[in-house]
């Protein structure tokens, strides 16, 4: 959420850390960086997404944890994406206290995000992603 104040804008604090964790989360996803992307999830994060099965059609939850996030990204899962296409849109939908709702927008994937501050940080908790449909490559 961005606060205006006459014909600027200006970001809280939180809404600054906010932004800076969802960034670490998919600047850390496309450029392999294992360290941005440890930080900026919590260890109990729960990722899911809807998948489909090829041959039968039939639709899942696809699971992904703090460890398969972490992982995946030191192995260079998303570093297929050449530099000069790495565009990131990220919007704070809501901030409610100590929780944030964030919709972060990549490449690949279109991202829902919930964020907790806990012991003074932003990290994500919750994701729910599905493909972008605007996807370039």
């Amino acid at each position: 959420m961005i606060s205006k104040d006459s014909d600027k804008t200006v970001e809280s604090e939180d809404e600054k850390a906010i932004r800076q964790a969802s960034l670490d989360y998919v600047e850390g996803w496309y450029n392999g960086d294992a360290e941005r992307m440890q930080r900026s999830v919590h260890t109990a994060l729960v990722k899911r997404g809807i998948k489909r099965d090829v041959p039968s059609g039939r639709e899942y939850l696809n699971y992904l944890t703090h460890e398969i996030m972490v992982l995946d990204t030191a192995e260079g899962f998303g570093t297929h994406v050449p530099e000069d296409q790495r565009v990131y849109d990220i919007t704070i939908l809501d901030i409610s206290g100590e929780i944030a709702s964030v919709r972060a927008d990549s490449p690949d994937w279109i991202d829902h995000l919930h964020l907790a501050k806990l012991n003074g940080q932003w990290v994500i908790a919750n994701a729910i992603y599905t493909a972008n449909p605007n996807k370039q490559i």
